[in-house]
């Protein structure tokens, strides 16, 4: 059984989106800029040692949580529902290679791996962007990683699991780490700390612009997590799942797929001229799973064969050709002095 690529081209309603927007700008969906001269605040920022150092959110170095994820042997071994949200995560515990780590863990929608509000290709899109311009200490996106879970250990957590594709025997999902010490954003962003305070406006800025580039639509505020240490108080993306210009997003918050900050560390503009058209297509295919004689789907680095089945994690051509334009406006805005760098 063959599957085509996921991920379809999504449709216009143009009078709903205009209603919807329409009730945004009422709302008011504008944060307040800094109120001290611009010259003052700039010079503080770039005169600060940045980048700041690492934080204690990460319970393992991000790419060696990215070598877990891709261990042949995963087993879930608990998992219990997380508070908030409405997606069906879990916090669970994983085991692999006999280490044990904790993990986000989302069972994708069945058959496709597709859901309006639960998309791993998304997930993984959003975690591979931010390695364009940030460094691993630096990311404001958990490691993500889309895995299919064995059915009969699976079902010790789940007594009714069924195989995410039919004639497999496993569960499709997205697993992300578990970050520490954090918690609910309020505000996601403050203008007046971002002047005065530089290791928040380095962190926040690359939020921004991580954000703007994958087009974030779900500002709910249990979707942006901050550090809890105050010297170095940093906010994470924990849910990327709307995003890539996803129609049904809430439409009642200030939503982050635009610029809030009013300038952006000069190295990551630098990094993000460096990126090419060739960088953005290859997120066509970020992951391949490809189902083997034992109903177990795995990675597969291959072209699939005609006749096996397979799920292809990537961005449409839609959302790589806007993703590319969303790159090409934000530079061509700093060389207008639109927006400052530090």
């Amino acid at each position: 059984m063959r599957r085509a690529p996921i991920g379809q081209r999504r449709s216009k309603l143009a009078t709903f989106a205009t209603f919807a927007a329409a009730l945004v700008l009422f709302s008011g969906c504008w944060y307040s800029q800094p109120d001290e001269p611009t010259s003052r605040w700039l010079a503080t920022l770039a005169d600060a040692p940045l980048p700041p150092p690492a934080g204690n959110n990460w319970p393992v170095p991000p790419t060696e949580a990215e070598k877990i994820f891709a261990a042949d042997s995963l087993q879930l071994v608990d998992a219990r529902r997380t508070v908030g949200g409405n997606t069906g995560a879990t916090r669970a515990h994983l085991i692999a290679d006999g280490r044990r780590i904790e993990v986000k863990w989302k069972a994708a929608p069945a058959d496709t791996a597709e859901g309006w509000n639960n998309t791993p290709r998304r997930e993984m899109a959003a975690f591979e962007i931010q390695k364009w311009f940030l460094r691993p200490e630096d990311y404001v996106v958990a490691p993500a990683a889309a895995r299919c879970l064995r059915l009969g250990e699976y079902r010790a957590i789940d007594s009714e699991a069924q195989p995410t594709v039919r004639g497999t025997k496993c569960v499709i999902g997205t697993l992300s780490l578990w970050l520490e010490n954090l918690e609910i954003a309020k505000p996601i962003y403050d203008p007046q700390r971002f002047i005065r305070d530089p290791p928040y406006a380095y962190h926040i800025a690359n939020l921004n612009v991580l954000t703007y580039l994958v087009e974030h639509q779900d500002a709910r505020a249990d979707n942006f997590l901050a550090a809890t240490d105050a010297a170095n108080r940093r906010v994470f993306s924990i849910d990327n799942g709307i995003t890539f210009g996803e129609l049904r997003h809430n439409y009642l918050v200030i939503n982050w797929d635009r610029i809030h900050v009013p300038a952006i560390p000069s190295e990551t503009i630098a990094a993000l001229r460096k990126v090419t058209r060739d960088d953005v297509d290859a997120l066509a295919s970020i992951v391949v799973l490809v189902a083997g004689p034992d109903g177990m789907m795995r990675p597969s680095s291959a072209e699939p064969p005609t006749d096996t089945a397979f799920i292809r994690f990537g961005l449409t051509p839609t959302e790589r050709d806007e993703l590319w334009q969303r790159i090409r406006d934000l530079l061509d805005r700093v060389d207008r002095g639109e927006i400052l760098t530090f």
